[in-house]
């Protein structure tokens, strides 16, 4: 049971930090008028570049939290 706990947050940390990462790409396109930059993209300042990174790994971070979150309620409630 626990090996399928660990494999369930795992895909449930995926989706969520894609669907997280999606939403935070829009809104920056609707904020800047601009694409999301790439961190080797010549045309995009050092500090949007950063901004960006910030951005995304935060989102990241709290998908993470939110699906680790989630397999201990389940964790438990499964007994």
């Amino acid at each position: 049971m626990n090996l399928v706990i660990k494999i369930l947050t795992g895909a449930l940390a995926a989706a969520l930090a894609g669907a997280m990462t999606k939403a935070a790409s829009g809104s920056w396109r609707k904020v800047t008028g601009a694409e999301p930059p790439a961190a080797d993209d010549p045309e995009a300042s050092t500090r949007q570049a950063v901004l960006w990174a910030a951005i995304s790994g935060l989102t990241v971070a709290i998908a993470q939290v939110l699906a680790t979150r989630v397999s201990v309620r389940a964790k438990k409630a499964l007994g």
